[in-house]
């Protein structure tokens, strides 16, 4: 099993990251790149830009655009709204990030 340093240091997170959380959270990643607003949607890109901030070590301007071609202001918003919901305690997205961290076991998310 990976560390969370070994998975840092891996050349292979992106797509990982990207298909185990359309995977969990049942959504095709056709539909989380695509510019669709719909929640169910929205929400995974936060928890991928996430993912690919803190554990893939990129930047928002990397990040962008593997996820539809995104600019760096809306990785952004994305992580933002992440933190808000987090924060908030919002219990359909802490639903969403357990399912997540199944998927990923190797990855700290945050703590719920």
């Amino acid at each position: 099993m990976k560390t969370q340093r070994d998975f840092k240091t891996d050349t292979r997170p992106i797509p990982i990251i990207i298909q185990s959380v359309c995977k969990a959270l049942e959504v095709k990643p056709r539909n989380v790149i695509s510019k669709n607003r719909n929640r169910e949607y929205s929400e995974a890109r936060f928890i991928i830009f996430y993912l690919l901030k803190y554990h893939a070590l990129l930047t928002l301007k990397q990040i962008g655009p593997l996820i539809g071609g995104r600019n760096f202001t809306t990785v952004h918003y994305g992580l933002e709204t992440f933190k808000e919901l987090t924060e908030s305690r919002d219990r359909a997205f802490l639903r969403k990030i357990e399912k997540v961290k199944k998927e990923l076991p190797e990855l700290v998310i945050i703590n719920t």
